[in-house]
């Protein structure tokens, strides 16, 4: 049997994994206004990527940790620890995201409106070249 980044790294390469990778991508577990803004009918979705982060889960046990760089999102087979910290800014909250990478953190930033209006980027994580080491070291 394969490890998760096995199986991601065969399917990149083209080649055969033992089974398809498997990758939720936009729920949020960690996100309690997300959560909370979400009808009843997500929650087996919700825990099911819940239980999931860091440990090998059949929903979300492939692909662990995105990155936004700038054109498209980066996944990476490797846990890849993220923290958020959202600090109030007027009609916007700012929320400054780190991915701490195995060669070192990656800060990006965006905005949210508490009114539920989309979101905008203020910062990509991914800005020189060294970050873009940073983002292919898992």
């Amino acid at each position: 049997m394969m490890t998760s980044r096995q199986r991601q790294l065969a399917a990149m390469r083209r080649q055969q994994p033992d089974r398809v990778p498997i990758y939720i991508r936009g729920v949020q577990p960690h996100d309690a206004r997300w959560v909370e803004s979400k009808d009843s009918s997500f929650a087996p979705l919700i825990d099911a990527v819940g239980q999931g982060q860091g440990m090998p889960c059949p929903y979300t046990g492939d692909l662990r940790s995105g990155v936004s760089l700038g054109g498209g999102v980066f996944l990476t087979a490797a846990e890849m620890p993220v923290s958020h910290q959202r600090e109030p800014a007027g009609d916007w909250d700012l929320v400054t995201t780190t991915y701490h990478t195995l060669a070192g953190a990656l800060v990006g930033k965006h905005r949210e409106s508490p009114q539920g209006h989309p979101g905008m980027v203020a910062e990509f994580p991914v800005k020189t070249e060294q970050d873009v080491a940073r983002a292919a070291s898992g």
